[in-house]
């Protein structure tokens, strides 16, 4: 699991393994508000839904994530419907 900071300030939680090649999305380019990089071949993956942008395929495990002072709490068992990934 991979935990970032967007550009907007909310948190995201997304699956740390590039559904391409299995690449870590920790060590990905953060950029674009919510956007992710991966390392490995650029392929670039929106933490809000998970979902690989176009021409590529593929999705990635988003995990609902909240604070509550200075703690960060990350649910790991991912809703039946996955992909909304944040909350504020």
């Amino acid at each position: 699991m991979a935990v970032f900071r967007g550009e907007d300030g909310v948190l995201y939680a997304v699956e740390d393994r590039c559904p391409h090649r299995g690449a870590a999305l920790s060590q990905g380019v953060l950029y674009d508000v919510c956007k992710v990089a991966c390392p490995d071949h650029g392929w670039t993956i929106d933490l809000r839904s998970g979902a690989v942008e176009a021409p590529e395929h593929g999705k990635v495990t988003t995990f609902a994530v909240r604070t509550i002072g200075a703690e960060v709490f990350v649910d790991v068992d991912p809703p039946p419907s996955v992909g909304t990934g944040a909350i504020a």
